[in-house]
């Protein structure tokens, strides 16, 4: 969720919620792990920049937690180097295996009736307004 813009964060947020879900959805978790996210900053300027998307992004529950300073990097970041001057970690963030993930996807679409069709160019997508 952390970098995506404010504009995207409510469908990220409500999206974060279903994907602790996905055993029960889509039948696998698909190697889901809430890792989090650390966003480096390498200067004064990109410290000031997460530090904007922090206010900015606020009231979407992140739970954003802004570091700077050495010794608070080197307790969540040790591998940084001395260039690395902050960042921004949001321990929530996850990621799951796109190759377990996508098949499955497929899989409980056509369970629920969608016509699922690999290798085939998309010409449109519409929706009838109902399903």
């Amino acid at each position: 969720r952390q970098g995506r813009s404010i504009e995207q964060l409510p469908l990220a947020q409500r999206s974060h919620h279903i994907w602790g879900r996905l055993t029960e959805l889509i039948g696998t978790e698909a190697e889901y792990e809430r890792s989090g996210h650390f966003k480096i900053a390498r200067s004064v300027a990109d410290m000031e920049s997460l530090a904007s998307y922090a206010a900015r992004s606020e009231g979407f529950g992140l739970g954003l937690q802004l570091i700077e300073g050495r010794a608070a990097l080197q307790k969540v970041f040790p591998m940084g180097g001395e260039q690395i001057v902050g960042g921004s970690l949001c321990p929530e963030d996850g990621q799951a295996n796109p190759r377990l993930l996508s098949p499955a996807f497929a899989r409980a679409a056509q369970a629920a009736g969608a016509d699922v069709r690999e290798h085939a160019p998309v010409q449109s997508v519409e929706h009838d307004g109902t399903r």
